[in-house]
């Protein structure tokens, strides 16, 4: 005869999956999701970070704190521009993007560095679907490692972001004047 108890009872509400403190994420393993996605948003051509030229660019971009800015730094721009210069937001996307690669591809070639993976492309995106997307999923997967979440989707969010930002056309080479 089979006896059902509430405590029996409850305990079959506990399954697999729903006891997240017996298998905790360990430190490791969200470091490792994580590395990924902070290589690949170095890796990539992002011009201009937060407005700035700098050479250290590469650098810069491995802090989430740092790609954050930088992607409202870019929205913010994209609002302003057209305003402040009282023109249409088509031009307005090619004074941004004038602003932010030019000079990028105008800088010596004289050192092998870092920063020539930014000049891939396919290597880029390569790289994102066999070696960042699969630990995205895993991250996005993981519980109790909220912050690490955060940070893992700030790399991807500024990585899809200025990713998106250097495919697009060239601007082309008009002066822009204020009206």
């Amino acid at each position: 005869m089979l006896s059902l108890s509430s405590s029996s009872i409850s305990s079959l509400g506990t399954g697999i999956g729903t006891n997240s403190q017996s298998n905790p994420v360990t430190w490791q393993t969200v470091f490792l999701t994580l590395v990924p996605l902070a290589m690949n948003t170095m890796a990539q051509p992002s011009g201009s970070v937060c407005g700035i030229r700098n050479r250290y660019r590469t650098y810069l971009r491995s802090s989430p704190v740092i790609c954050a800015a930088d992607c409202i730094s870019i929205l913010v721009q994209i609002a302003v521009i057209p305003v402040h210069l009282q023109t249409s937001p088509r031009i307005a996307l090619d004074v941004l993007l004038h602003r932010r690669f030019d000079q990028y591809y105008e800088e010596e070639e004289s050192e092998i560095a870092i920063q020539d993976l930014e000049k891939l492309t396919w290597f880029r995106w390569v790289f994102f679907v066999f070696g960042t997307f699969p630990p995205v999923l895993k991250l996005t997967a993981m519980e109790n490692v909220l912050w690490s979440k955060i940070w893992g989707m700030i790399f991807l969010a500024s990585f899809l972001f200025v990713e998106a930002l250097a495919l697009l056309p060239e601007p082309s080479r008009l002066q822009y004047t204020r009206s």
